[in-house]
């Protein structure tokens, strides 16, 4: 396991690693990550200190600092755990797909999929994510151009590479109601994997070199 939410998944489900593979500090800091989603549960995302996360996992304050130098760092750990475990989901489902069009389709159905799933599981911890992403525009920004990167090849593939960035625009602005964790806990139930496919295909039909 390579990426970081692979690891706090596999950890939280009782995997055992071994130190040779994972450092102490590696092993304190999902930790870290695991008490702070217990916190986030309990108060909507409303407070989250370094101290209550420590006092929680019975440790000092002062010791909490060899593992993070301050609240905003656990933060954005917090933040690329969750988006590192959406991408890697939707990464799989494109990498399966061996038609352009069908990669597309799976990168749309795969996001929205990751998220509502996300969204039904845990409602107040998915709520409590969006209200600490409102101060994490940075990593926002990055998971957003990691997703695009994912699926740019096949964009590529079906426009022809002058015409990729404009496709990929068209197609991140027509399916954003089925990416964009707002939307999706706003709407959540009247999405559909039938209405994102059927958007996707359209947008397929549009941006495909005939």
């Amino acid at each position: 396991m390579t990426r970081t939410g692979s690891i706090a998944r596999a950890y939280a489900a009782g995997f055992k690693p071994c130190l040779g593979l994972l450092s102490k500090k590696t092993l304190m800091r999902q930790r870290f990550v695991m008490a702070a989603e217990e916190i986030l549960r309990e108060n909507g995302g409303a407070r989250l200190a370094l101290a209550d996360v420590a006092a929680r996992l019975g440790m000092s304050q002062s010791n909490s600092y060899r593992y993070f130098p301050d609240r905003q760092a656990l933060i954005s750990m917090l933040a690329e755990n969750w988006f590192a475990g959406v991408e890697d989901e939707v990464t799989a489902a494109v990498v399966a797909e061996s038609e352009p069009d069908g990669q597309v389709t799976a990168w749309v159905l795969r996001t929205m999929r990751a998220k509502c799933e996300r969204y039904d599981a845990d409602p107040s911890l998915f709520l409590a994510y969006l209200r600490l992403a409102g101060g994490e525009a940075e990593a926002v920004a990055r998971h957003v151009g990691r997703l695009r990167e994912i699926i740019r090849p096949a964009v590529a593939t079906l426009t022809g590479e002058t015409e990729a960035e404009d496709a990929l625009i068209l197609l991140e602005d027509a399916t954003i109601l089925f990416r964009n964790p707002f939307l999706i806990a706003q709407y959540r139930a009247t999405l559909s994997e039938k209405r994102a496919r059927q958007v996707a295909e359209a947008i397929i039909q549009a941006i495909s070199q005939h």
